[in-house]
């Protein structure tokens, strides 16, 4: 059978696009800090801009990261990273516009409709590539629900929404994409990841499992229960459960697969 080999071209490429991802990574949390702590940002904005920038981050880095960075991203993955921070940008530039009008009452432009549309297409594709088809799938429903829900007799009808009013609530209001499980990941769970992260890179991790190790790793299922009293005593200091499974979760996963 013939072998690929890698040339070194495409390795100096490889290599130019994970310091592009590594620098987007840093940018992001560079920003998240400053609108976070810092800043009076408009949420609505806010949450925008940290959507479309993890959608590019997540393009761009998905095929590599699966690769253990020895491929770079295929040619869809950057165009779709660049559509996902052209919406940003557009978004960016209208703000002012979109902040000041009314929702289902001030009419959209034709281009406000593409980058809606543009913008749900992009967060489905990223959904079915990290979480899979059941959770797209229950969206789709739901959509459907919404949109032809007028058509079903009995109490589950409801008035009519047009697929124009459907991408105004979803693109353009805080009751849609940008909703409030996005309004969360934005703020407590990207800091707290964030935080455990720093915690476990500078050594703070291992102090944890350690610890955890030293009290129960010598009973009976001890890796699991290494597991729990990590994530418990990370999340004293956290407050977040999410952050503190991902965190220690890096550690102890892999612990209990190996036992």
């Amino acid at each position: 059978m013939a072998t690929i080999e890698t040339t070194p071209s495409s390795d100096s490429n490889n290599g130019r696009m994970k310091t592009l991802i590594v620098f987007l990574g840093i940018g992001l949390s560079v920003f998240q800090v400053w609108a976070v702590v810092f800043s009076t940002i408009d949420p609505l904005l806010h949450r925008v801009i940290f959507l479309t920038w993890v959608l590019a981050l997540g393009f761009l880095s998905y095929r590599p990261y699966r690769s253990g960075f020895k491929e770079g991203p295929a040619w869809l993955d950057i165009l779709l990273a660049v559509v996902s921070a052209l919406s940003g940008l557009y978004y960016i530039a209208h703000f002012e516009r979109f902040s000041l009008r009314w929702t289902l009452v001030d009419s959209l432009t034709g281009s406000d409709l593409v980058v809606g549309v543009t913008l749900m297409l992009l967060v489905a594709l990223i959904t079915r590539r990290f979480v899979g088809w059941p959770i797209l799938l229950v969206a789709f429903a739901f959509a459907l629900y919404l949109l032809g829900g007028h058509l079903i007799p009995g109490p589950f009808s409801h008035r009519y929404f047009s697929f124009v009013e459907f991408i105004d609530v979803m693109a353009f209001t805080l009751d849609g994409l940008v909703g409030t499980p996005l309004a969360v990941a934005a703020t407590y769970v990207y800091m707290f990841i964030l935080f455990g992260m720093f915690l476990f890179h500078s050594g703070g991790g291992e102090f944890f499992i350690n610890l955890a190790k030293t009290l129960v790793g010598g009973a009976r299922g001890g890796s699991a229960k290494v597991a729990v009293c990590a994530s418990g005593l990370f999340g004293m200091i956290s407050g977040s459960p999410t952050s503190s499974a991902v965190t220690t979760g890096t550690f102890t996963i892999p612990l209990m697969k190996r036992m």
